[in-house]
Parts: C-alpha cells; structure tokens; sequence
C-alpha cells in the first residue's frame, strides 16, 4: 500500500468508539442533573424571598395609608388592614375584613408558598389611622411563610406599635 492510500485508510479509521461516545455521554448527563438540582434550589429559595418582600411591601403601604388618612376612594378616613389566608392575603380597608367588599385587593401567593397567620386575632392585621400602630391586639404578632417544596419558611414578627421587629 502507498503512503497515500496508507493515509486516507488511517483517517477513515480515526473517530471516537461506541463505548467512547456512552462514556462522555454518561459524565455529561451526570453534569447536567447536578446543575439542575443546584438551579431548581435556588428558585425555591429565591421564591421564598421574593414572597416575604412582597408581603412586607404590601403589609407596610397599608400601615403608611392608615398614618397618612387615605381614604382608599371611600371617602372615610379610617384604618387600613391585610387579611391572610393559606394561599392569598388581601388588603382591605377599614376596621375588620369584610369578604363582600368590592375594595379588597387579593393578592395569591405562589403555588408552593403557604401562609399561617393562626397567631393573629381573626387572622388580620389592622392598622390604626392616624398612628399606624396595630389595633387588633396588644401582643407581637407573627405571619409565617413556608416553601412546601422544601421546607423553608421565613417568620414576620410585628410589635404592637406596628413596626416589624424581625424577619426570620
């Protein structure tokens, strides 16, 4: 055989083999799940945070409205609260949460996130007009948050003078 049809037999043997191939293959899928499992953490734990940032922003623009005398439209000067549920929490305004009012604002958490509120009176938080504080008790109140795809939870602790104390 000349060298050149020595070198064109050569190429044509050159590649990688059946076994070569499943090996990168295998290592590479190894790789991807163990990226994968590392993002799909970090979303959970992102949801959570993202969750308990809403809450806080939404719990303290209803606090700011009581101080401030807005009257939501209604035309009455008056408190300001948030009603939590398991899956949702809602602003409304007004002494106590009425579930016919028109004026609500629902807000729905996402689908793994859970809220427990069994510490507050009539599971509301109600903010006095005019100074903001808290009306609904004299103790600490404390709303939970909780990732039931992985167990996080996040606690919002509130004083009665409506100012939040911790975030665990």
């Amino acid at each position: 055989m000349d060298s050149s049809a020595q070198l064109v037999h050569d190429s044509m043997r050159r590649g990688f083999t059946l076994v070569e191939l499943l090996i990168v293959m295998g290592v590479m899928g190894i790789i991807m799940q163990l990226g994968s499992v590392s993002l799909l953490r970090f979303q959970q734990f992102a949801s959570i945070q993202a969750a308990t940032g809403s809450m806080l922003s939404d719990i303290k623009q209803q606090q700011l409205k009581a101080m401030v005398g807005d009257t939501g439209n209604i035309g009455i000067r008056g408190p300001f609260g948030v009603h939590f549920l398991p899956d949702r929490y809602v602003l409304f305004s007004g002494p106590a949460y009425d579930p016919g009012d028109s004026t609500n604002f629902v807000i729905t958490t996402e689908q793994n996130i859970r809220i427990d509120s069994t510490t507050l009176t009539g599971n509301s938080l109600v903010f006095s007009a005019g100074s903001g504080e808290v009306v609904t008790t004299d103790q600490v109140e404390t709303i939970t948050l909780r990732n039931t795809a992985n167990g996080e939870s996040r606690t919002i602790t509130i004083n009665r003078l409506g100012v939040i104390t911790d975030i665990d």
